[in-house]
Parts: structure tokens; sequence; C-alpha cells
């Protein structure tokens, strides 16, 4: 009673509000703050951010999955400073991992339904756009904070067109459509180029491709990797990561590559079923021809002629 609730306050806050806080949550450090008054000078904008609350002590515990931090469990003390002890520490630290087994479960689910509905659009046969846009999303869900991108080469394979990018706004898409690939010119086009993955942990200070993607919508990471079919190289799929966010690693790339291998197999497969469709339908053709003119001429005779 007496004490203004911060929970609209602090939903969807910005990491940078409270930096020191997390740059120790990303280092999957605890924070035990018994005093906020006495924090030091590393620590002035949290200050500033938690005296507004009238927080006097507080603890957080990173929330881990996978070796990284997705969140936090939190508690704060306004009316008195407080000590949270080592063990109501690793109570807290038992609460926080029953929250990532739930959510993570949840997600799970959410992913396996999501395959399930991508096989089923393989079965029927569904559109290579469509299908690639539900793959993305799916790939989106793998990593966390990841907006994806698929982009594909044109018939001269020099320009990469909008394959699909679901989350990612309109003027961003409209700004990249038909770029060259080449040597350096981009994390896009150079993975296309090279067909190899391209990994940038941060895209302001990398010396192969500086600012080249578009600041204002707070990307920092980048992850490309090739799509490459039975022939050649196709595409690539990208996926970045918000400012705030960890770099990509190899080990990222390794979690996506089976999802890839399913870009790949889908356009392989549906391009192998346009090219059967367009035989029956150049054979359909000659029998037409063959019935209008009343030829006795075989078809292994017609076709070439045609």
């Amino acid at each position: 009673p007496g004490i203004t609730p911060q929970i609209e306050r602090n939903q969807n806050q910005a990491v940078s509000v409270i930096p020191w806080c997390i740059g120790k949550i990303n280092q999957l450090e605890v924070v035990n703050v018994p005093s906020v008054e006495d924090l030091p000078p590393e620590a002035s904008v949290d200050k500033l951010e938690w005296a507004a609350q009238s927080i006097q002590s507080l603890v957080i515990i990173p929330m881990v999955f996978q070796g990284r931090a997705v969140g936090y469990v939190g508690f704060d003390s306004v009316r008195q400073k407080k000590y949270w002890s080592e063990e109501n520490i690793a109570l807290l630290r038992i609460v926080g991992e029953m929250f990532v087994n739930a959510l993570e479960h949840k997600r799970a689910q959410i992913a396996q339904d999501e395959q399930r509905q991508y096989l089923e659009l393989l079965a029927r046969g569904g559109e290579f756009y469509e299908t690639l846009n539900m793959l993305v999303r799916i790939i989106e869900r793998q990593l966390p904070a990841m907006l994806g991108l698929a982009l594909l080469l044109d018939n001269d394979g020099k320009h990469l067109h909008i394959g699909a990018g679901p989350s990612l706004p309109q003027g961003y898409l409209d700004s990249i459509e038909g770029i060259e690939i080449g040597p350096q010119v981009g994390s896009c086009g150079t993975a296309c180029y090279t067909a190899s993955r391209v990994i940038v942990e941060d895209i302001e200070n990398d010396d192969r491709f500086g600012r080249q993607s578009k600041e204002e919508y707070g990307t920092k990471s980048f992850l490309c990797m090739p799509l490459k079919g039975i022939k050649d190289v196709f595409g690539v799929l990208t996926v970045s990561r918000r400012r705030d966010n960890l770099p990509f690693t190899a080990a990222d790339a390794d979690v996506l590559a089976p999802l890839v291998s399913n870009a790949a197999f889908t356009y392989d497969n549906l391009s192998l079923m346009k090219e059967k469709s367009y035989k029956d339908e150049v054979l359909s053709t000659v029998d037409q021809i063959a019935k209008i003119f009343g030829s006795t001429v075989a078809k292994g005779e017609l076709i070439p002629s045609l």
C-alpha cells in the first residue's frame, strides 16, 4: 500500500536506460545493490533511473538460456535499504530457471506448430514466396531478437531482390531492392558472391563494410548465409539483431544451418515441379498441334522441330 506501481514505466524499456546493469546481466552476473545512492560513478545513468522510482535497494538475477541472458528476475525495496543474502539469490535463480523453462517450452511448441504448417505447405505445393515467408518467420524465432530477410538472385546472377522480410519495415526493404552482389558489397552481397557465410559482429566498426546498413533501423549485428541449390547459389538469408543485443557467432550459424538447407530444398523441389509442369505443358501442346493438323509425325520428330 502507498507504493506506486512501476510496471508501465518498465515495460518495453530501452536497455540504454540502465546500461551498467544490462552490461552485468549480459555477462551473466548478479546485480546486488544494497544502496542505490552508493553506486559507483560508472552506474550514474542507472542510479538516476532507480532514484526516479524511489528505489533504495535491488537485486537482479539474469535469466539464462543456452549460455545467454534472455531476461532477468528482479526485486527492489523502496521503503528501506535491504541486502539480499546468497540464500535469497539462490532461490531467485531457481525462480528464473522456472520462468526460462516455461518460456522455452512455449517457444518450442510454437516452433513445432510452425514447422508442421511449413511441411504441410510443402506437401500441398504452396507458392515459393509463401513458403519462403513462412520459413523466415520460423527462423526469426530460433534465436532471440532476430529480424529475418531472404534475398533472391535474378536471372543475370548479379542482383538481389526481396524474397521475404515479414518483420522488416517496407522502407528498409525498398532501400535494398535490387542491390548488386560482389566482394565487400555489403554483408548480403558478399555472402552471395563468395558463396560463404558472413558474420558481422558490429556493422558500425567492421572494416569490411562500414555503416552500410540503415542506421535508422537500429540493426547492428548480421549473419548472412548463402542459399545453395543443386546447381548454384540462388540467394542469401540474412538475420540481424538490434544494437543492444549480443552479436552473432559461428554457433548461431550452426543453429540456422538446417533451416537454410530447408530453404534450398524448397527452392530445388519447387523448381523441379515447375520444370516438370513445363515439360507436361509442352507435350500437351504437341498433342494438340498434331491433332489439329492431323499429322502422322511422331512426337519425337515434332518436338525438335518446335
